[in-house]
């Protein structure tokens, strides 16, 4: 997700870049799980992709972040103690703030869509379409963002590790075990769909190329003097690991294979910049780079594995994710200061701190999902039988 380095330097007058990156990489994302999944058309995942990340946004907006910190997101005046000093300082700041907290909505909407992947009823999905950043988001997001109970036990979590990529691995899991217990158990191919290798080769260069023009900005607001070392740091950290999760997914799909699987590439990709997300500003960049190599070995070898059993093969998306963002969640423990995880300064165990996050917070998504599919298909299975009663 480029947004968790670009929005460190790139003040309010600059969030309309930051719109085009977002759609451009999850455009590029749809393409690549369109071009992965046979029976699945392009143009339909895209579709897909883009109705859950712009319902995200908007019911978010309207409703979740109201939820998620208790106020609506109206311009204040300055000294009012609602969210932090940063978001009450002007309206410019306000309005940015409100985006990425929207966009970070539209992300776990994202994950959900592509980690089950249209495995369940149309209401169903529409159902998690709504209830997802209306409600689980925002609550999950308040333990701690929103200074809940989370962040009083010390839980520590820079850009979305856990409440991002976790979080919508997990709801993507539930909806898929809800839409398997309903007949639906679809499965992911290791081949791409055919006719589709220019487009799958295109969406590649296309995501590689974006963060490495992130990469570039940040050297340029570098020798500009417009960015502090510690962005400058996450940044180039970000750029970097999504290199080596696609060189990671390269090297275990000749392993597997002898040639190039699209959605292990992918999963390299995905779970090296989930294992960033939570600790990235307390990482150097080689930590980082350690960090995304052991997430993105265990989440390819971990698909293989799951390729030899037969099991859960439509959950690769969805496990890249909670594998990248609960490794990466973990490994922050090893880093971060435990005097930096309490408010007043005091200790805390950060190994408890990260696992009790972890394990609340997917523990939530997933259950939460399972009844969202499970309600929903049952709806379905009831109309069904209304309208072609068994003689």
């Amino acid at each position: 997700m480029i947004l968790n380095s670009s929005n460190t330097f790139w003040g309010a007058e600059d969030w309309v870049m930051s719109v085009v990156m977002f759609a451009v990489e999850i455009t590029v994302i749809g393409l690549l799980l369109g071009c992965a999944t046979p029976g699945r058309t392009v143009v339909g995942t895209l579709c897909r992709v883009f109705g859950a990340a712009a319902t995200a946004i908007g019911v978010y907006g309207g409703i979740g972040f109201y939820i998620m910190f208790g106020s609506w997101p109206w311009p204040v005046e300055s000294g009012d103690d609602l969210l932090s000093s940063t978001m009450v300082v002007d309206a410019g700041i306000w309005k940015v703030d409100l985006w990425y907290q929207c966009v970070f909505a539209a992300w776990v909407s994202v994950i959900m869509v592509c980690g089950h992947h249209g495995r369940n009823s149309r209401l169903t999905e529409l159902m998690s379409w709504l209830i997802v950043p209306a409600l689980v988001y925002p609550v999950v997001g308040g333990w701690k963002w929103g200074g809940g109970w989370l962040e009083l036990a010390g839980f520590y979590d820079f850009a979305g590790g856990t409440l991002i990529y976790c979080l919508g691995g997990c709801v993507g899991l539930g909806l898929l075990l809800a839409g398997a217990l309903n007949g639906k158990r679809g499965v992911m191919e290791s081949e791409a769909v055919p006719g589709t290798r220019v487009l799958t080769a295109l969406s590649m260069s296309t995501w590689m190329a974006l963060y490495l023009f992130n990469f570039a900005r940040g050297l340029i607001a570098d020798l500009r003097g417009e960015i502090e070392p510690n962005s400058l740091r996450v940044v180039f950290s970000v750029s970097i690991v999504i290199g080596i999760g696609a060189g990671v997914g390269f090297l275990i799909s000749m392993l597997d294979s002898h040639r190039m699987q699209i959605r292990l590439f992918v999963c390299g990709c995905i779970a090296a910049l989930a294992s960033v997300a939570s600790g990235v500003d307390q990482m150097t960049i080689t930590e980082s780079g350690v960090t995304a190599a052991i997430a993105a070995v265990l989440t390819c070898v971990g698909i293989v594995l799951i390729d030899r059993i037969n099991m859960m093969r439509a959950g690769w998306f969805a496990m890249a994710c909670v594998i990248g963002g609960a490794v990466g969640t973990l490994a922050t423990a090893l880093v971060i200061d435990p005097q930096m995880l309490m408010s007043d300064g005091s200790s805390q165990n950060p190994w408890l701190a990260q696992a009790m996050g972890v394990g609340a917070i997917g523990g939530m998504g997933f259950l939460s999902a399972l009844m969202i599919g499970l309600i929903g298909n049952l709806v379905v299975h009831r109309r069904a039988a209304d309208d072609h009663p068994v003689s």
